[in-house]
């Protein structure tokens, strides 16, 4: 497959405390980066991350990185999180904007006033424009909704999708079986990386392309622990 995707997203590494160590996890941008590598997509990332705690080189391709930190031999097992701290609060004096592909913001987001083809938000203080909007059940989706420029917004739960369009009039549902789930971490994720998958193919959202979104995601919930 020849097509690179340009994508931006919010700070990629995050932290999981286990058994008393530090397990680092890519967020919700870097399972949907992951998972359209997985299908043969070509990623450009712009992003803020700390290279410190996840390193991106053997999966991303960085069009812009902001580093916060200096340091570089600190053992992520006595990880301080006062530094952990700090570099989020960083993050507020380093916002930018810009046109893209797809975007994923979830939490401590770093981009606003974005235009994107798909946009995977779950942050309420974003603003922006884009044709396709997906969003969760479990966030202010009607905030969200309102904030957003969209062509089509899609609201998922565990049970059904819902899709409106510009002008946040519910069109239809489309409903399912509750999923088998052993791990519901990235599940939505995967559902953007179908559905992407499927509108750059097809460059369609509809019931069909959205039931194909979902079964991927559901397939994901059922294997415990694996990411896209």
């Amino acid at each position: 497959m020849d097509s690179k995707l340009t994508m931006a997203g919010d700070v990629i590494v995050d932290w999981i405390i286990s058994s008393g160590s530090c397990n680092v996890y890519p967020g919700g941008v870097g399972n949907v980066v992951r998972g359209l590598s997985q299908l043969g997509h070509k990623i450009e990332l712009t992003t803020i991350y700390n290279p410190m705690l996840y390193p991106l080189d053997h999966v991303f391709q960085l069009k812009n990185s902001l580093q916060d930190f200096s340091y570089r031999n600190v053992n992520v097992r006595n990880y301080d999180l006062g530094i952990f701290q700090r570099f989020r609060e960083g993050i507020k004096s380093r916002i930018f904007s810009g046109e893209f592909d797809a975007v994923v913001l979830h939490e401590e987001t770093c981009i606003r006033s974005f235009k994107a083809i798909y946009a995977d938000v779950r942050d309420a203080t974003s603003t922006g424009n884009c044709q396709i909007l997906r969003m969760s059940s479990s966030d202010p989706w009607d905030i969200i909704m309102n904030r957003i420029g969209h062509e089509i917004a899609i609201v998922t739960y565990s049970d059904q999708v819902r899709v409106f369009n510009n002008e946040n009039q519910e069109q239809y549902q489309v409903k399912f079986p509750l999923a088998d789930a052993k791990d519901t971490v990235g599940a939505g994720d995967t559902f953007s990386v179908w559905l992407i998958d499927s509108f750059l193919k097809t460059g369609a959202v509809n019931r069909e392309t959205i039931m194909d979104a979902i079964k991927g995601a559901q397939e994901k919930v059922g294997k415990i622990g694996v990411f896209v």
